[in-house]
């Protein structure tokens, strides 16, 4: 990856401490990561630790960097990664599934040569592999996910996991996503060409998406899981446009975590922690 760009992608991210952890003294929590998997696909991965666990910024940390490895060596030699093609919805949920086992067991390793509770560094994944004919996700945990399609559209392609409770989850180390993995891990194929992606945390859903609406005549609100277009494609316009003007991926993130911060009136009075992780075809 030169200077940010692979393959005619770039990719842009930040992850922001909320003001609720500022003024509680706690770390964010928040982490994201992305790199080439082969000269065709790229991997980008967000985690947000369980604010209730005192290691979670450990552990989201550390599933980021360790999920695109673990993907990287599990999806060599392919065949539908070697013809960019795109496997079936079946094949890519047992990959998915094995992958995200095999992180959960190097987190559990990665407790025991830290010296701390397992469950303290609960945090929820959400996963990417993408190239310009398309995307798999996977996702275990709350979160959202869109891309642009080649009209310019924007969908969501992935659904998070909301407990019964207000704002509760599951988590990677959770015992149940492992005993209910058909309703805790999610799995998605989108076999058509994107334009663009994003990864986000919770922290920045109700700015980025349309997520609790109230029908007419209806007492309660639903989730209609919507990207809003306009505050994407002015994000992506920004950064086209500081990138056409030479400035450097670092330079560019540096300047989207200022506008996570600080830079967004609404945004910046947000208690969670912020992340968000933006690919722009450039080509």
């Amino acid at each position: 990856m030169k200077d940010g760009n692979f393959n005619n992608w770039l990719n842009i991210g930040a992850s922001v401490i909320g003001n609720g952890h500022i003024t509680n003294g706690t770390p964010c929590q928040d982490a994201h990561f992305t790199s080439p998997l082969n000269q065709n696909w790229g991997i980008a991965v967000v985690s947000d630790g369980a604010g209730s666990h005192e290691n979670s910024h450990l552990g989201s940390a550390f599933v980021v960097k360790d999920a695109a490895q673990v993907f990287t060596e599990l999806l060599k030699g392919e065949k539908w990664i070697e013809e960019i093609s795109f496997p079936s919805a079946s094949d890519w949920r047992d990959i998915a599934i094995t992958g995200f086992s095999f992180v959960y067991d190097n987190l559990k390793s990665y407790a025991k040569s830290e010296n701390v509770d397992f469950r303290s560094l609960s945090c929820t994944i959400i996963l990417a592999i993408y190239c310009e004919k398309g995307m798999v996700t996977a996702h275990i945990g709350d979160g959202r996910a869109a891309i642009m399609n080649e009209s310019g559209q924007w969908q969501s392609v992935m659904s998070p996991f909301k407990g019964e409770e207000v704002g509760s989850t599951v988590f990677l180390p959770s015992a149940y996503t492992w005993e209910e993995p058909s309703c805790c891990i999610e799995t998605r194929v989108f076999s058509k060409p994107i334009r663009a992606f994003a990864l986000l945390t919770d922290g920045l859903e109700t700015y980025s998406f349309y997520c609790y609406m109230k029908r007419e005549n209806e007492e309660f609100y639903y989730d209609p899981n919507e990207p809003y277009s306009e505050f994407f494609n002015q994000n992506i316009a920004g950064i086209k446009n500081m990138h056409k003007n030479g400035l450097e991926r670092t330079e560019i993130e540096e300047k989207f975590s200022g506008y996570l911060s600080s830079g967004h009136p609404q945004i910046a009075k947000e208690n969670d922690d912020k992340t968000m992780l933006i690919g722009v075809l450039i080509s």
